[in-house]
């Protein structure tokens, strides 16, 4: 009935895919549950990334199974381990797990349980001793071998089945990074889909690229699901003339002038050891075998990987390529490495380049550990240590490169146009940290970092008696205290009175949500392993407290007014170029209005379409949406004018070229334009970056005509320009149209010429 309704309405439907693990659990899945039952008799055992030969002893030809809340001899002393005699199953509170066929299961349970193909265990020893590769660090997730063909056919046939019969138009391929061979996996999904449809499917894949990065083109697919996009167009809101002062009030406040490479390396150092120690010591074993193990004593190479992969640029190499990340991270390791330590890590670059089945092993087990290894240290931890600006630590992006000059932007694009024209835009998923508009305000604060110095430190003065002193230290530590700041600013709901005790209660439960998830994904003062209740609960109650004060509340509120219009203009700037630049825009459920959403759960909460559908139904202009902005009307607006423009115009959307338009004059640097051209059919876009000194004191993001200070476009061609945002007369212009004119006091620009009439 989905896809139905979708055909009615010209649409398709693309499905998300997971190929590369399942659900370790032996009740919903029954291929665990064999392998559990019959151990490497299984045929399912193969499906699974599993070592059956550890060097635990204890543990050979077994699985480890970190289930038990506490350690074994005391889940099993307090009963907490049951033999079910109905089910003839093993019980762990809601866990069962089956029997090996021939159990006897007369006299004492410890000997039933040493006699299974699975060994129960407490959960914190997964880290140092699962014996199966997982989904990051989460012990429910058990990773396929999708590379096999046997593996593949059995996981993808409904897939292939939903493609053949039309009801699906393609996949997005999840965490693409986990497959062995990624390149291999995408070449075969693409054929088997082809095959089994007929026609072309459209594949994109979740792939975080590092800047300067290029997602291979062996890969035949039409491009990634988007981050990549999300990281440029953030870089171009961002004022560089702020990354100095920024920085300066960072180190001043934490009392560090470590930067993010330095934070970033720790983190992934301390990971390396606490999450991935069982990782890290299956591909030691690997490479060694792949070099034959003579010569090489494991605790010398764990060393040299140990240092290579915290050095590492990217989420990881792959099969077969020759990479500058690579030699670029052997350079940084043989610096950190002391000279003793050198010719282990040479012997660690000869495995990594040889070729060959048996080297290629080792090369791929190593591929595994470093993809994980970036999600977890980089975005999970290092994120929430580093709080700089707080809107550059975002999916897909790197800390380090605080903005894009338009320049840059340009490249980009043009260089995805070029290799991945169907590529997915986004700047919102289930998985960002801050919503596309808590980011777009955070912006505003890279040009106006002097003032927003003092502003926090203001705060942090007034909130001392706030501050309590633990035995570790003060809590909030100050440089949670100043990513709080951020968070209340940028996330601050645009219709909040601070009056409204209610909504401001809501809205600090939200905060408290983010600020727990922040405390424990940095790991220093709480982690989930080991929650701080102590220092999460006085860093709570300082967020209430703040909360509770109506004269700081008004002031937080108060500069979160101060901002917004500045933060609206970049909102509606990147939403205007998420729907324009070459490749397939992805809105995100509930961001047609303002996305004012912190990270998961906060930014899966149900959305409220009846009232996003009765608010298309206001007939108000875009310049009549602007003095009322705070209720997100005028972005919905902006959405739906420009979907409507590329349906009516599919193919110069999907093809037509992109040409960067130049400016000069006192405000070039405060805008960004470029051409969409399509035989005789062009579009003009234009966008306005950087609008404090835009908007002065304006209270609503309308930039006055005289704002632009004559500033001009250039590189046009005469042509007769009709206005798709506003009814205004044609515009009639040479090689130079003046930006007061493009713009006509909104912040975003959208002229056609050659086209049919934006009236319709």
């Amino acid at each position: 009935r989905l896809v139905a309704s979708l055909h009615r309405h010209g649409m398709g439907l693309v499905l998300d895919i997971v190929p590369n693990h399942m659900a370790a659990d032996a009740t919903e899945n029954p291929w665990w549950r064999d392998v559990l039952a019959k151990g490497r008799r299984s045929p399912y055992a193969a499906f699974f990334d599993i070592d059956w030969s550890p060097p635990e002893p204890w543990l050979k030809g077994k699985l480890l199974l970190p289930v038990l809340g506490r350690p074994y001899a005391e889940a099993l002393a307090k009963g907490e381990i049951r033999l079910e005699q109905k089910t003839g199953e093993i019980a762990y509170f809601e866990h069962r797990f089956p029997l090996a066929e021939g159990t006897v299961v007369a006299g004492d349970l410890h000997a039933v349980l040493e006699a299974q193909h699975y060994q129960l265990a407490w959960w914190r020893t997964g880290g140092d001793a699962i014996n199966w590769r997982r989904f990051f660090d989460i012990n429910g997730l058990v990773a396929l071998q999708a590379e096999r063909a046997t593996v593949f056919n059995a996981t993808h046939g409904l897939v292939l089945e939903l493609f053949a019969s039309g009801l699906i138009d393609g996949v997005r391929v999840d965490h693409v990074d986990g497959l062995a061979d990624p390149a291999s996996y995408c070449r075969r999904l693409r054929r088997a889909l082809a095959k089994a449809g007929g026609r072309h499917p459209v594949i994109v894949v979740e792939k975080i690229l590092a800047p300067e990065e290029i997602l291979p083109a062996s890969w035949d697919v039409d491009g990634t699901t988007g981050y990549d996009f999300m990281e440029e167009v953030g870089g171009l809101l961002h004022n560089p003339a702020g990354e100095v002062p920024l920085s300066r009030l960072w180190a001043r406040t934490i009392r560090s002038t470590d930067d993010f490479p330095k934070v970033e390396r720790r983190a992934r150092t301390e990971l390396l050891s606490r999450l991935f120690a069982a990782e890290l010591g299956r591909t030691v074993r690997a490479l060694v075998t792949a070099h034959d193990g003579r010569d090489l004593p494991s605790a010398s190479l764990a060393r040299s990987v140990a240092t290579l992969a915290s050095h590492f640029l990217v989420y990881r190499v792959y099969p077969g390529e020759k990479t500058e990340v690579l030699e670029q991270a052997f350079a940084a390791a043989e610096e950190a490495l002391p000279r003793a330590e050198q010719p282990w890590l040479e012997r660690l670059r000869e495995i990594l380049r040889a070729p060959g089945q048996r080297a290629r092993r080792g090369q791929i087990r190593f591929q595994l550990l470093t993809a994980p290894l970036a999600a977890k240290a980089v975005e999970d931890t290092a994120f929430y240590r580093y709080g700089r600006l707080l809107s550059r630590n975002e999916v897909g992006t790197s800390p380090s490169r605080f903005a894009l000059a338009p320049g840059e932007f340009h490249q980009a694009v043009i260089a995805r146009q070029q290799r991945f024209p169907h590529a997915m835009l986004t700047t919102a998923t289930h998985d960002h940290k801050r919503g596309e508009d808590v980011r777009a305000r955070l912006a505003v604060l890279s040009e106006i970092p002097f003032e927003w110095a003092a502003v926090v430190e203001s705060w942090m003065r007034r909130n001392t008696a706030r501050r309590q002193m633990l035995p570790e230290g003060p809590a909030p530590r100050p440089g949670d205290e100043l990513m709080l700041y951020q968070i209340l600013v940028g996330a601050w709901p645009a219709l909040l009175d601070p009056v409204d005790e209610a909504g401001v209660a809501e809205f600090a439960v939200r905060v408290a949500g983010w600020q727990e998830k922040a405390l424990r994904e940095a790991k220093e003062r709480s982690d989930w392993a080991a929650p701080n209740e102590a220092y999460e609960t006085t860093c709570r109650e300082f967020l209430m407290g703040m909360l509770a004060d109506p004269a700081l509340r008004e002031e937080v509120a108060s500069f979160a007014v101060r901002i917004g219009p500045a933060g609206a203009v970049n909102s509606l700037a990147q939403t205007m170029l998420r729907l324009t630049v070459p490749g397939v825009p992805d809105l995100y459920q509930g961001t047609e209005l303002w996305d004012e959403s912190l990270v998961d759960p906060d930014n899966r909460r149900p959305v409220d379409f009846a009232a996003r559908k009765q608010a298309l139904k206001r007939t108000a202009s875009l310049i009549e949406l602007l003095p009322n902005w705070r209720t997100g009307h005028i972005k919905q607006a902006l959405i739906a004018r420009m979907l409507g423009l590329r349906t009516r115009l599919p193919r110069l959307f999907a093809a037509g070229t992109y040409r960067p338009l130049a400016l000069s004059g006192p405000r070039a640097d405060h805008a960004l334009a470029f051409l969409r051209e399509d035989g005789s059919d062009c579009l003009m876009i234009a966008v306005a970056r950087f609008a404090v000194p835009l908007l002065g004191v304006a209270q609503f993001p309308w930039i006055a005509p005289a704002a632009w200070e004559e500033t001009v476009l250039q590189g046009l061609v005469r042509r007769t320009w009709q206005n798709v945002l506003v009814s205004s007369d044609p515009l009639i212009g040479g090689d130079c149209l003046r930006l007061e004119t493009v713009f006509g006091g909104l912040p975003v620009a959208c002229w056609m010429a050659g086209c049919e009439s934006a009236s319709k």
